[in-house]
């Protein structure tokens, strides 16, 4: 009989503090809630996207969707999400479609963690940040 052990990736979302604290005084909190109410919205059109993409075979859309959405998490402070994102073009670009769904997964567990969970525009995953 062969013993199968099961791990549960659980890996943080990667939240900078500095930059969130830096929006919210640069802003003030109104204008910090709505750049960070449009950058939900916007993560979640782009985790849309790369899905579709990668459903399709699409790497130039895969990579378009996954620069734009490191773009914007790297604004609003989150920092791992920017990172995966640019690892998930990366698979793009090399044209790698193994690489690319596990790095996909781990950017939509990623962000199924920072963003929620009531299921965005065709992303099984979605939560408010704040």
């Amino acid at each position: 009989m062969e013993l199968v052990h099961v791990t549960r990736a659980d890996e943080g979302i990667g939240l900078d503090g500095a930059r969130l604290a830096a929006l919210w005084q640069d802003l003030g909190p109104e204008m910090a809630r709505k750049v960070l109410d449009r950058a939900r919205t916007e993560i979640s059109a782009r985790l849309s996207e790369i899905a579709q993409a990668e459903a399709s075979a699409d790497m130039t859309s895969v990579l378009r969707a996954a620069r734009r959405l490191g773009r914007v998490a790297e604004h609003v402070g989150m920092s791992r999400i920017a990172r995966v994102s640019g690892d998930v073009a990366q698979c793009a670009v090399q044209r790698d479609p193994v690489a690319l769904s596990a790095t996909a997964a781990r950017l939509f567990r990623l962000c199924e963690r920072a963003l929620g969970r009531d299921g965005a525009q065709g992303y099984p995953g979605w939560v408010p940040l704040l």
